[in-house]
């Protein structure tokens, strides 16, 4: 039976329950009367109306009441329970880690507090479902990353002895070849880094001090022949070579190659300064600025997200006179 046709039936019965109950305590106290006369032979020729009768009569008849009320009670009572019992589950379902055990319901659905128990049950099995493809999704993932990993490091360890060959047979100083050797050894231990997402925020990462003056540096002697192949000039200020913020060294090499990257491929400038300070770094161009494409692109998403994992303040200004990219250090040492 639904909740409606119960709330009409329980309204009808407590309607009819009162002109019924006050019958049934006219006639028990008439009965009763009439047993003393007959029965006892004992005449009780009193008032109904000023007789004790009457307080008699309606206490009965109050107390009648109290106790329909009281067992109508009951019934809402076990909807609230039944009601703070989805609640709770839902509640379970939205904040913990964890899916709740199924609600223990009747077979049969009864009414429409059953009917949405069992959808709460139903929900349960599909959300714990969904939980197990998406683990099993995560370990192919990571199983195919892995894969992945292993076969760009192979190439790139064949590529490593390839230039040591080739030095010997030509007669290469290694301080020619060094900056090679450092761009694939950069390549092999991001590539060892690959996490199952995107997100840094899924990264391991073991923060220690990381001389930035020489984070900066090295990035721009990578960068150095493709920034003179497109007339960039690069300008460092800065003012020790002892300049330590607290991090991990090959994600803060990956946050300065993004932002030189960027502004290699988009900013159409000529010229770059960079200031390095204690608590900041700013790096500013004269190019173009950023278009709406580029303030969405994968590289500055990398490097919003290095900075927000590793507590560093970002702001970027850009308008079509260049972009001023500022890195305030907000970890302490």
């Amino acid at each position: 039976m639904g909740l409606l046709r119960k709330y009409y039936l329980f309204m009808g019965i407590s309607l009819l329950a009162i002109p019924i109950v006050f019958l049934i305590i006219n006639i028990s106290i008439f009965l009763c009367v009439l047993c003393i006369e007959i029965i006892l032979g004992h005449n009780i020729n009193i008032n109904f109306k000023t007789s004790g009768l009457t307080i008699i009569f309606y206490a009965l008849f109050f107390i009648t009441l109290l106790l329909l009320v009281i067992v109508a009670s009951r019934y809402i009572y076990n909807i609230v329970a039944k009601l703070n019992l989805l609640d709770e589950k839902l509640q379970t379902i939205a904040y913990n880690k964890s899916l709740p055990e199924k609600l223990d319901l009747p077979s049969s659905k009864n009414d429409e507090i059953d009917r949405l128990g069992h959808s709460i049950n139903i929900l349960i099995d599909r959300l714990r479902a969904r939980e197990i493809e998406i683990e099993e999704s995560k370990t192919q993932e990571q199983n195919y990353i892995n894969q992945l990993s292993h076969d760009i490091n192979t190439p790139l360890t064949a590529l490593n002895l390839e230039l040591y060959q080739l030095a010997l047979r030509y007669k290469i100083e290694n301080k020619d070849i060094a900056l090679s050797y450092e761009k694939i050894s950069y390549i092999s231990n991001l590539i060892k880094a690959l996490p199952a997402k995107d997100d840094i925020a899924h990264f391991y990462t073991f923060n220690h001090q990381v001389n930035i003056y020489k984070v900066i540096q090295k990035t721009l002697d990578k960068w150095s022949y493709l920034l003179t192949t497109q007339n960039i000039n690069v300008h460092l200020n800065f003012n020790s070579e002892e300049i330590y913020w607290l991090g991990d060294q090959l994600w803060y090499e990956r946050l300065f190659d993004n932002i030189i990257s960027n502004i290699y491929k988009h900013s159409k400038a000529t010229k770059i300064n960079i200031a390095l300070a204690s608590d900041f770094v700013e790096i500013k161009d004269n190019g173009v600025g950023f278009a709406n494409h580029v303030s969405d692109s994968k590289g500055l998403t990398i490097i919003k997200d290095i900075c927000k994992n590793f507590s560093l303040n970002l702001n970027i200004a850009t308008n079509e006179n260049g972009t001023l990219i500022r890195i305030l250090n907000g970890k302490e040492e």
